[in-house]
């Protein structure tokens, strides 16, 4: 596998991560989300891609957006070998280009986003992504931020003409992720999330697995682990971070962060570190 990646942080949460990565496949057991936009744009490879309860099965040029805290994965076959340029930038950043792109909503609702590209804008948009790695590789930060505006432009006006499908809306689920992605240190119960929302307990459950794939409980724990994540990154100790994320021990802090990610917090950290 070859991988090339520029990150800078400019909000204090890795607010810009362009990366563009070569494999002869990917497999990739667990889900994960993360406070950022993910703009997946897949050049070349078989793959099937899950955000949420979407599945996306992808033979030819597409771009997948996955939304802020949305669960998933991708995992691809062997050949033809699976390239894909990834850029991950934070609502935050995103917000300093939103004026300047008419049809912003096509890729920044809250359901899943997929634009599958004809050969001609194929060739416009990897171009554009091209360039945007250079220019975030030489250190141009504002010029990389404007690129990323023409690409999204380019991406968006393409969708438009060619009447791709607006995503479906979430709904009041949507409002429901938002709020567990502020409370998650809180300890969230379903009777109190249903009593906000105006909603039945059984038609909030029934809801949320329909529209993310997963249980209440279980997608709270991938937000919390998420954000550990983050505390870690930035040098928080392992019983801070548990305090900070809701987890009333280390135990059950430890227990919960290898379920999900497949490792303990101190083998996340050396991972890290290296």
């Amino acid at each position: 596998m070859t991988a090339r990646t520029y990150e800078y942080d400019d909000f204090g949460l890795n607010s810009l991560v362009v990366q563009h990565t070569c494999s002869d496949g990917l497999t990739m057991p667990l889900r994960h989300l993360h406070s950022q936009y993910e703009f997946l744009f897949v050049k070349s490879g078989k793959a099937v891609v899950e955000s949420n309860a979407t599945i996306i099965k992808i033979d030819s040029p597409t771009l997948i957006v996955h939304h802020p805290f949305s669960l998933h994965r991708a995992n691809a076959e062997s050949s033809p070998l699976y390239e894909r340029y990834t850029i991950n930038i934070s609502n935050e950043l995103l917000g300093r280009i939103r004026d300047l792109i008419p049809f912003f909503y096509l890729i920044c609702s809250s359901g899943t986003t997929i634009i599958p590209f004809d050969e001609k804008t194929a060739s416009a948009v990897f171009e554009q992504l091209e360039q945007i790695f250079n220019d975030c590789k030489s250190k141009k930060k504002q010029r990389a931020l404007l690129e990323i505006a023409i690409l999204l432009l380019t991406v968006t006006e393409y969708a438009a003409e060619t009447k791709i499908p607006v995503p479906h809306s979430a709904g009041y689920i949507g409002d429901v992720i938002k709020y567990i992605s502020s409370h998650y240190a809180d300890d969230i119960k379903i009777a109190g999330l249903a009593d906000y929302f105006f909603v039945s307990r059984s038609k909030l459950i029934s809801d949320f697995k329909k529209s993310i794939g997963v249980s209440i409980k279980k997608y709270t724990m991938f937000v919390r682990i998420s954000n550990a994540q983050h505390f870690l990154n930035t040098g928080k100790s392992i019983t801070e971070t548990a305090t900070l994320c809701g987890f009333y021990d280390n135990s059950h802090f430890i227990s919960t962060f290898r379920l999900l990610t497949g490792k303990t917090p101190k083998e996340y950290c050396k991972i890290r570190n290296r």
